[in-house]
């Protein structure tokens, strides 16, 4: 019971700043170091296709797949 509650306490505000980050995934994005836009695809993306006309589709990974 006590791991649960410190879980808890744990989980919510960790909940809440990745609700307040994702709000503006943009403005995250544009303002972030190189190395972590590049984290940031890999958490969302598995995969991005571009083809020969510039069209672009891609696979989310399992979270944002299930999310989106």
């Amino acid at each position: 019971a006590d791991d649960t509650a410190s879980g808890r306490r744990l989980c919510r505000p960790n909940l809440a700043k990745a609700l307040a980050f994702a709000t503006d995934w943009h403005a995250a994005y544009l303002e972030a170091a190189p190395i972590v836009r590049r984290q940031l695809n890999q958490a969302i993306f598995k995969k991005i296709y571009i083809d020969d006309v510039q069209h672009v589709t891609s696979e989310l990974e399992g979270p944002f797949e299930t999310l989106l």
